[in-house]
């Protein structure tokens, strides 16, 4: 994972009546919240729905939804309310990106039965490095929830599988060390070659030079052009020398072999 991980903190509370949720609408009130209630299939005090309160209070959304008064044991209805927490409260367009990613990825863990939308659809690259956890009165919610769990581990992991002993021998991958070692060690073997080449070159230039100056008939224009040449090729062979030093010691660092000298 390269990107930071969003930790988001949770406090819950209740539970209380469905009326009494009505009257939260104090400056806090503002998160997530569970609704349990009767269920045909998952019985009595089921955790029914995860909603969330963002822009409005606790006191104002959970009335808009009408379907829990009709329930089949609605006197018995329970709201627990989850407010966000940290160190520093968030600004007001962060708070509401919380709630909003918390809220998905506890419905996609949980898949309470009264939520319609349970995928993480186009958040699931978002949730991917948030990491839920709910404090004190949660209920039937886990404790925490990450999703690095629930979204698709192929972008992290692209060569994940399961295990076979066939591979339990498989060496381990060389580390950056030993990559960045091995580039080095290259190369100073290309710059050898070239240092050879500038040497062999060179040796050929101060012959010619020396016979030249056995013999009058070269024109004072060639003899200044091999001079330009020997300067040039000599210029070259030095500062691949250097060059060749500052690699040799980094190298040398990096616990590879010292260079022997020729």
């Amino acid at each position: 994972m390269n990107e930071p991980e969003t930790i988001i903190h949770i406090e819950w509370d209740g539970p209380c009546p469905l009326n009494a949720a009505f009257s939260l609408n104090r400056k806090r009130d503002y998160g997530l919240y569970q609704i349990y209630g009767g269920h045909p299939v998952y019985g009595n005090s089921a955790l029914l729905y995860i909603g969330l309160a963002a822009g409005q209070t606790f006191g104002k959304r959970i009335p808009q939804e009408t379907q829990w008064v009709s329930n089949r044991d609605a006197g018995r209805v329970e709201v627990y309310v989850g407010r966000l927490a940290g160190e520093t409260a968030p600004d007001d367009e962060t708070w509401d990106d919380h709630i909003r990613l918390a809220e998905r990825i506890l419905i996609f863990a949980h898949s309470p039965p009264m939520n319609t939308q349970k995928s993480l659809r186009s958040l699931e690259r978002d949730l991917r490095y948030v990491h839920v956890l709910n404090w004190n009165r949660h209920r039937d919610l886990l404790p925490e929830v990450s999703g690095a769990r629930w979204a698709h581990r192929e972008v992290d992991f692209p060569n994940y599988h399961v295990f076979s002993i066939d591979e339990k021998h498989a060496p381990p991958p060389p580390s950056l060390r030993e990559v960045t070692l091995k580039r080095a060690m290259a190369a100073r073997e290309r710059l050898l070659e070239e240092i050879r080449c500038f040497e062999e070159k060179l040796e050929v230039l101060q012959a010619r030079k020396k016979k030249w100056a056995k013999e009058p008939r070269h024109s004072q224009a060639m003899r200044r052009r091999l001079d330009r040449d020997v300067d040039a090729v000599t210029h070259e062979l030095k500062g691949a020398q250097v060059f060749l030093g500052n690699l040799n010691k980094d190298i040398e660092l990096r616990g590879g072999p010292v260079a022997k000298s020729e």
